[in-house]
């Protein structure tokens, strides 16, 4: 069976913040608004990724474990703008990724946030 694992380590950082204070987190405070706890911004997430399985594409090249850092913007829309990879383990987990993430029902606070999202794969075997 293959099992795919994530951190469960998500950044969040309004994009104001990033404009006035490239270093500032949300809940900074020149940032009123409190963090948002990851959960709340894509639930579907551990869903998604559970679908999603491990991918193809590093199965057939004999990887049998990788990890992806995407960061993406949820606009005032929930829309998912801005997709790009920031560092990944193989080439082959890419396109899988930039899939399932843009695949994500995601709620935000109402305004542009930039979000990261490590994302790591392994192939496990069930013991019976």
């Amino acid at each position: 069976m293959y099992k795919k694992q994530s951190s469960s380590w998500w950044g969040i950082i309004p994009l104001a913040a990033i404009t006035l204070a490239p270093f500032a987190t949300a809940g900074a405070a020149d940032d009123p608004s409190p963090p948002i706890p990851p959960p709340q911004v894509c639930p579907d997430r551990e869903a998604v990724m559970e679908s999603a399985g491990f991918p193809t594409e590093a199965l057939r090249l004999g990887l049998s474990e990788g990890s992806v850092l995407v960061q993406f913007t949820l606009d005032a829309e929930n829309r998912i703008r801005d997709l790009i990879v920031i560092r990944t383990s193989h080439r082959a987990f890419v396109r899988h990724t930039l899939q399932m993430v843009a695949s994500l029902s995601c709620r935000g606070p109402g305004y542009d946030i930039k979000v990261l999202w490590p994302v790591s794969y392994r192939v496990t075997r069930d013991s019976p």
